[in-house]
């Protein structure tokens, strides 16, 4: 989560001005949603415009020495209904978040939408998409982030 405002400037963000307005990392369970009756059953373009087939994002409590976590190393724990479903070492398939997050402070802020004090920024998936029945408790445990847990109706 961002605790400082990037706004539009002529001068490109550096990684450590990006650093420096982050506030707190978290774990995330991002819930997938689409219109279509079948994920990816249409063209990409049309899934995007569905949002990305992103429904809603439930994110754990923050911890401000986000600097200590080395993202492409910490360890990843998906659990559904108490079964360890995927465990690894890192897993983003960007790489590093910070590279990611410098792009988008620039990009944002070009086109006139910058990123804003409280702005929570999901930096993509470490687990991949799985898809689970309704009741699943779905739990994510990375690194010494605290875990994040959710349960579907």
């Amino acid at each position: 989560m961002f605790q400082k405002d990037l706004p539009f400037r002529e001068k490109p963000w550096t990684q450590a001005e990006v650093c420096d307005a982050i506030g707190s990392a978290h774990a995330a369970i991002e819930i997938f949603d689409t219109r279509f009756c079948k994920a990816g059953s249409q063209d990409g373009l049309v899934h995007l415009a569905d949002q990305g087939n992103h429904g809603a994002l439930i994110y754990g409590p923050g911890i401000s020495t986000w600097q200590q976590l080395t993202p492409v190393t910490e360890q990843v724990k998906l659990v559904l209904d108490d079964q360890i479903a995927i465990e690894h070492a890192g897993g983003n398939s960007a790489g590093d978040p910070i590279r990611l997050l410098v792009w988008l402070a620039n990009h944002a802020a070009k086109r006139g939408l910058p990123l804003e004090a409280g702005t929570v920024v999901t930096t993509g998936s470490m687990t991949g998409t799985k898809f689970v029945p309704a009741g699943t408790t779905t739990k994510v445990e990375i690194g010494s982030l605290a875990p994040v847990s959710v349960i579907l109706p």
